[in-house]
């Protein structure tokens, strides 16, 4: 829900279907935002036995990837 609310779940999830070569350097910036604001998001709200499991991740779906399937 945070992450609807937030307008990042795509990224999350779908990691936006990596941008093809089409895409323009303003579509590639405004997924990488995206992608970083996932993240942070993701950093702030896990306690401290899960933070060191994505610390090192570099995209929120990595991240996310840790927790297990979607339920």
């Amino acid at each position: 829900m945070l992450f609807k609310f937030q307008e990042v779940s795509d990224v999350v999830e779908n990691r936006c279907q990596a941008l093809g070569s089409s895409s323009t350097e303003v579509q590639k910036a405004m997924v990488k935002k995206k992608d970083n604001k996932a993240l942070f998001i993701l950093h702030q709200y896990v306690d401290d036995v899960h933070f060191e499991k994505i610390q090192n991740a570099t995209t929120a779906k990595e991240a996310r990837g840790h927790f297990g399937s979607k339920s």
